[in-house]
């Protein structure tokens, strides 16, 4: 049916989808990963004395360190990525996210969020759809069935096979039959002279059968 071929189509294409999501889900990931490792080296290489753990990012005026830049990156293991940034100030931050290779991942990964937001969306009312379909087609279904049960059971009726195994009962009968009729049916209920009365009454002139 048309609705059974939308179907297909629609499940077609949220499957698609969810491949794209997938594959979205994927390279965000990845660019997740890639600009946190370049943010901490970024910050390493630009702010190294923010490794010295005697360093606190809270004073302004910073107490000069005899620590040299290869001992200072020593510590560099101490720390995540998240919790060197806490370690910088707002213009250090700029400057960090203002780097090249930053820049170009954080734009990639900005585009992967947006792809992402798109395909829940589109995906979500593709699923919207395919539920009323899916109960159009079913719908659909049980009208042909019950259409195919009328058909076949009027087929059926018109075989002489099927009538002659299931006989049409006559409820008529001969009006020279009503004395044998009354006496099976009495069954010695009723008196003679009644049974006679009944069969005076549906005795009907030019009527044969009753």
């Amino acid at each position: 049916s048309e609705t059974a071929q939308k179907l297909d189509k629609i499940n077609f294409i949220i499957d698609d989808l969810r491949k794209k999501q997938v594959e979205t889900t994927q390279a965000l990931q990845s660019g997740t990963e890639q600009l946190s490792q370049l943010t901490a080296a970024a910050i390493m290489d630009l702010y190294p004395e923010i490794l010295d753990p005697e360093y606190d990012p809270k004073k302004k005026k910073q107490k000069a360190t005899d620590k040299t830049i290869g001992e200072l990156k020593s510590f560099g293991s101490l720390y995540t990525t998240e919790q060197l940034i806490t370690r910088l100030s707002k213009s250090q931050i700029q400057i960090v996210d203002g780097q090249t290779e930053i820049k170009q991942i954080n734009g990639q990964n900005n585009w992967s969020k947006n792809k992402l937001v798109q395909l829940r969306m589109r995906i979500d009312m593709l699923l919207g759809e395919r539920d009323a379909l899916i109960a159009r087609d079913q719908e659909e279904r049980q009208q042909t069935m019950y259409k195919y049960k009328k058909v076949d059971k009027f087929r059926r009726l018109q075989s002489p096979l099927w009538n002659a195994l299931h006989p049409t009962v006559d409820y008529e009968m001969n009006a020279e039959d009503i004395d044998k009729a009354l006496r099976q049916i009495n069954g010695n209920l009723i008196s003679p002279k009644e049974c006679q009365y009944i069969k005076f009454i549906l005795k009907i002139p030019g009527v044969k059968r009753i």
